[in-house]
């Protein structure tokens, strides 16, 4: 295994170019040609060694003695001195749902007899009752997260970590459902990847921490786009097309009713153009781009708003850098030359938002820019990230004509590299607040003055804040008044692994608070009112989403109180495997 492989779940950190200098390095030259000292880059990258061994080889042949319901082969993972510890799921809390039925338990909140010492028997026996439960369609997932060696210095002794292993398929009567279960697990040993998956006795004890289960008298959501008329045939896909036209950004999904009928209409924009499929009184949609005026072989437009800009009442649209008037009906006029929005370069725009934040009745603009392919600005270290150009907020002046205030009003959110931003009223005072995400940090809160101007200020003082972050959310999710917060961050198991890892001393103190940072997942901070607020995402487990992008809130079973919906993942090349 290569250290380019070991190191692929950091971002730019490990690369000479950006290096930050170990504070314990004997010689300046070293320590600016090398971000970590060689021992410990090969120390790290045998322990994802290790790591992957368990993924591809050892935990594979655990799953399959599971699915094959053979007490004899699960067993034999286990010695003789086994130590297991179960919990009982049953006697879990169980929030109340219309939807959904879950029990939900922790080790520590369970008593001695709920989550109890058993033998490898007894453990083996437990995790067959749940695979029993299931009448068809049954999957398995086992998911490593932490490993770390029990003595630092001995790679080939015992080893301890977590793993999450994950039940799904469907009850007797077709219900759907999941059991999920958090393992603290005790290695006596891993074995070469050749040798594990036959290799016995190996784990030395499995402890369950925390569980779930979640069924439901019906599928949740059901796929009914191409039978309404939304054919995603229409769009690109990286699986169908060849691997050198692969793409990362595909484009966006926008909701509007263009025409004011009472229903949504779906703009889609995609590499193969925009397309906007306009909702009919039947609940089906009928795609008409061109005949609503709007260019439908404009390819790969990455961002969109629609707002109404003029008063008329009617939603008109922005599509990159093109500005359309809606003249009524879902009717589009091309007025780009008429209106003297100029955002700058293509390369640097990543999303739109609007709000009212001056509060004069007109619709203004914020535009969040990341650092772009080309150039970066203010600090260039993989610790800071690199800068953006600044954010950018157009206040309308009417007849289609707007002013650039982002520096009067202080509004370029202190050049992050931004994905996008949300308008909110952080504090109650009426007066629209933003708050801005940074690719490469904590994001930041503008809290509006209500005289034109904005005013800097952290979601938590002394908080390092997020990182990764490449969505975001803003809504009111326990119904107590306030606005909360939802960021989509990047989360990454081995690469929270490989910063677990690292020598206490690898870096200096405040490097190696930043990067612990890295890849805890997205967060949900809670409104405290005054501004204030906390972070509620671990508590609530909606941190581990994989790379995030894209949230939003909804009402998903009507109960009053909004649901997350997060999509996440990467440019997926191949379809049979996880590359995403």
């Amino acid at each position: 295994m290569t250290l380019v492989l070991a190191f692929s779940a950091l971002p730019k950190a490990f690369c000479a170019e950006n290096a930050v200098k170990p504070r314990s390095a004997a010689s300046k030259s070293v320590a600016e040609e090398l971000p970590l000292a060689e021992p410990e880059r090969v120390y790290l990258a045998d322990i994802e060694h290790r790591a992957l061994t368990l993924s591809k080889r050892g935990f594979p042949a655990f799953k399959t003695a599971l699915r094959e319901n053979d007490l004899a082969k699960v067993v034999q993972f286990f010695p003789a001195s086994f130590q297991g510890r179960t919990l009982d799921l049953a006697k879990g809390a169980s929030p109340a749902s219309t939807a959904l039925t879950v029990r939900r338990a922790a080790a520590k909140e369970q008593s001695s007899v709920d989550a109890r010492q058993v033998s490898r028997e007894q453990f083996a026996s437990y995790l067959f009752g749940f695979i029993k439960r299931f009448d068809r369609d049954l999957q398995l997932e086992m998911k490593l997260l932490e490993l770390a060696p029990v003595r630092r210095e001995d790679l080939s002794g015992a080893w301890r970590g977590n793993a999450n292993l994950r039940f799904y398929g469907r009850y007797p009567g077709g219900k759907p459902a999941e059991i999920f279960l958090k393992l603290g697990i005790d290695f006596a040993r891993i074995a070469d990847v050749d040798a594990i998956a036959s290799d016995s006795g190996w784990i030395q004890s499995m402890r369950v921490i925390e569980g779930y289960e979640a069924s439901a008298d019906r599928d949740l959501f059901a796929e009914v786009g191409k039978e309404r008329g939304i054919d995603a045939d229409l769009l690109w896909d990286n699986w169908r097309n060849p691997v050198e036209k692969a793409t990362i950004v595909g484009g966006g999904v926008y909701l509007a009713d263009v025409d004011n009928d009472g229903w949504d209409d779906v703009l889609i924009t995609d590499i193969n153009g925009v397309f906007l499929f306009k909702r009919m009184q039947d609940g089906h949609f009928v795609e008409m781009a061109e005949k609503s005026g709007l260019p439908h072989k404009l390819h790969s437009v990455v961002n969109a708003i629609f707002g109404d800009f003029d008063q008329d009442g009617w939603p008109d649209l922005i599509l990159d850098n093109r500005v359309f008037r809606n003249r009524g009906g879902g009717r589009f006029d091309e007025i780009t030359r008429q209106c003297n929005l100029r955002f700058g370069s293509l390369a640097y725009l990543v999303g739109y938002t609007v709000g009212d934040f001056d509060k004069d009745g007109l619709i203004d603009i914020y535009v969040a820019r990341s650092y772009g392919p080309k150039g970066r600005y203010g600090k260039n270290s993989w610790i800071d990230g690199p800068g953006g150009p600044g954010n950018q907020l157009w206040r309308n002046l009417g007849n289609w004509k707007f002013e650039d205030v982002s520096d009067r009003a202080n509004a370029r959110a202190g050049r992050r590299s931004c994905f996008t931003a949300s308008w909110l009223d952080a504090n109650n005072d009426s007066f629209p607040d933003l708050y801005v995400i940074n690719e490469f940090g904590g994001g930041i809160l503008l809290v509006n003055t209500g005289k034109g101007s904005f005013t800097e200020q952290p979601l938590i003082k002394g908080d390092l804040g997020d990182f990764g972050s490449m969505g975001l959310a803003a809504a009111d999710i326990n119904n107590d008044g306030y606005i909360d917060i939802y960021t989509a961050n990047m989360y990454s198991k081995s690469g929270q692994r490989i910063v677990g890892n690292l020598a206490p001393d690898a870096y200096a103190p405040d490097v190696m608070a930043k990067m612990k940072q890295f890849f805890p997942g997205s967060e949900l901070y809670r409104n405290l009112g005054g501004s204030r607020f906390e972070r509620a995402g671990e508590a609530l487990r909606v941190r581990a989403v994989g790379w995030a992008y894209g949230p939003t809130f909804f009402d998903a079973d009507n109960d009053g109180f909004l649901d997350i919906y997060v999509t996440s993942g990467f440019a997926s090349i191949n379809k049979e495997e996880p590359d995403g």
